[in-house]
């Protein structure tokens, strides 16, 4: 009953930020339009930089400009009951060679757990643990329906290590409110040996603004042995451009010569984009863990970030 009211009085929280419009001081105003073009400076240099480097090595000059690159920062500070309190950085830059083998850029990131790309929900994680700052290069095509993407780099831990990864999606439309997206990534590190990741997401489009996601992923790799899933039901509402509300109920577990459940996850994210690259998510959860013999652990989190691109 206690975890019942919780959980109401979370989606009432998130459905009251949702209706209330605050007023910008014109103080906070004039700041945020100084950045702005600090920012968009930024922007402009690094699309600069990847087109000088996109000419020198192809030896061709390019008369149109670049857009495509970006820099994503993002902070969060996460309070919990059972649980030490949690707070990180998180960087993604994306350095864009499109002449170069056609799409070709270089990735500095540390975002590779996250499952749902889409701006509207960078919360929920996958089952791989490893969160550690990457560069590599990144090849991207589309070949014969499918979405192809190969990467090549270096882990950046205390005792670096090299990593190649595969990924492909195909995307299958059942009607004209709802399809089916399979993703396949082979990974191999010289730390982790191979690893093959497996999803399998279902998404059904009630209108423009609301749609439901059946979200499935297993992980099995060659050293361990162990077989990881990860499912999750999602409810993901946009009330405007500049607002998006998720519901995420989530389940994790394992099997070895035992089948384990690791992780119940319910939560709530309200993301609110106060300027086209600057937007905060208020992130209300509980959790269920195996480590803490799944009692409730209460969670809070605050999101801040800062998206520098088109």
């Amino acid at each position: 009953m206690k975890t019942l009211i919780l959980v109401l009085i979370l989606v009432n929280t998130l459905f009251a930020f949702h209706k209330h419009e605050s007023k910008e001081n014109p103080k906070d105003q004039k700041l945020l339009d100084k950045l702005e073009v600090k920012l968009k400076y930024v922007y402009d240099k690094l699309n600069n930089s990847s087109k000088f480097v996109d000419e020198l090595l192809t030896d061709e000059k390019i008369q149109e400009n670049y857009y495509d690159s970006f820099i994503r920062v993002e902070y969060f500070y996460k309070i919990q009951s059972k649980e030490e309190n949690d707070s990180k950085f998180d960087v993604d830059i994306k350095f864009k060679l499109p002449k170069l083998k056609d799409k070709l850029s270089v990735q500095f990131t540390n975002r590779d757990k996250k499952i749902n790309e889409e701006y509207s929900d960078s919360n929920e994680e996958s089952l791989e643990k490893d969160n550690k700052y990457s560069i590599g290069l990144l090849y991207d095509t589309f070949k014969n329906q499918y979405n192809l993407k190969v990467k090549a780099g270096v882990k950046l831990t205390s005792s670096p290590y090299l990593f190649v990864e595969t990924k492909a999606q195909r995307e299958f439309k059942i009607n004209y409110n709802s399809n089916i997206i399979v993703k396949e990534k082979l990974k191999y590190s010289s730390k982790n040996k191979l690893d093959n990741y497996t999803s399998f997401e279902y998404k059904y489009r009630f209108n423009s603004k609301t749609y439901t996601a059946n979200y499935f992923e297993y992980n099995i790799n060659s050293e361990d042995k162990d077989n990881n899933f990860y499912t999750s039901v999602r409810l993901n509402k946009s009330p405007s451009k500049t607002k998006y509300i998720n519901y995420v109920a989530s389940y994790n577990s394992s099997y070895d010569n035992d089948y384990k459940s690791n992780e119940y996850k319910i939560y709530s994210s309200y993301r609110k984009y106060i300027r086209k690259w600057l937007y905060y998510d208020l992130v209300p959860e509980i959790q269920w863990t195996r480590n803490n013999n799944f009692d409730e652990n209460y969670a809070f989190k605050i999101n801040l970030g800062v998206l520098i691109g088109k």
